[in-house]
């Protein structure tokens, strides 16, 4: 069932997508209307690809919602930004479970580095935007596991192999989703 979610998820993201190609890229528009697009897109990928999750490990929810909420913050900048906040964090709440709070920090710290980074390096950050886009999913899917590995420790006083095998999968097909 795990692997099916996850294609799922990624099968979820890739309809997004698509539907920006169609709706948008070959119009002449304003960029607010762009920018609208492009969250409420983000939005819909996030909140289906938190209500169909892997769920691996009690209080865990594993999905590829930060994949759509990087782009968004990418692509969509500022308004994008705050959009998807308001939705992911009602909707993360809304679930609940042990890993809201370690999912509402790792998310704010992705999104504040995109934006540091946005605004201070903005010559380097356009040329490499897939690159900066992959070391952040590394960033945010790895701290994510360390939230989850010290909370199985918290709970259970160890680790077992197998949480340990998914997690290296999980930082791994969440990196590769996002280099495609």
């Amino acid at each position: 069932m795990g692997i099916t979610t996850l294609l799922l998820n990624a099968f979820i993201i890739i309809i997004c997508i698509f539907f920006y190609q169609i709706f948008w890229l070959d119009k002449d528009g304003k960029e607010a209307r762009n920018t609208i697009l492009i969250s409420f897109l983000s939005s819909i990928a996030v909140v289906l690809c938190m209500t169909f999750p892997f769920k691996f490990n009690y209080g865990y929810i594993y999905d590829l919602r930060l994949i759509p909420i990087l782009l968004a913050v990418l692509y969509g900048g500022f308004r994008s930004f705050i959009f998807i906040t308001v939705i992911f964090v009602s909707y993360r709440f809304y679930l609940g479970g042990d890993g809201v709070y370690p999912a509402v920090i790792v998310y704010f710290m992705a999104t504040s580095i995109t934006m540091v980074s946005q605004y201070f390096l903005a010559g380097y950050y356009k040329k490499r935007k897939i690159l900066f886009s992959l070391l952040l999913m590394s960033l945010c899917t790895i701290s994510f596991s360390i939230f989850a590995l010290m909370n199985q420790i918290r709970i259970n006083d160890k680790v077992q192999p197998d949480f340990i095998h998914f997690l290296f999968n999980y930082i791994g097909l969440n990196t590769k989703i996002c280099s495609c």
